[in-house]
């Protein structure tokens, strides 16, 4: 996350589907330092435990 931020360019918009570890891990206290810092928190989604169906991993460049 820190270096999506670092690349989003000026009024960017960047969007992250990811676990809540960062949410609620007491060692991300730095990433969640910095994201409060540096970003502008437009929306957030708690899907807490929900499973999701397994989906096939794409990457994109």
């Amino acid at each position: 996350m820190h270096l999506a931020i670092d690349l989003l360019k000026d009024q960017g918009i960047l969007g992250f589907i990811t676990t809540n570890y960062w949410v609620t891990a007491t060692y991300a206290d730095k990433l969640r330092e910095d994201l409060r810092e540096r970003t502008n928190l437009l929306s957030f989604y708690n899907f807490n435990e929900l499973k999701f169906l397994a989906l096939p991993r794409v990457s994109i460049i």
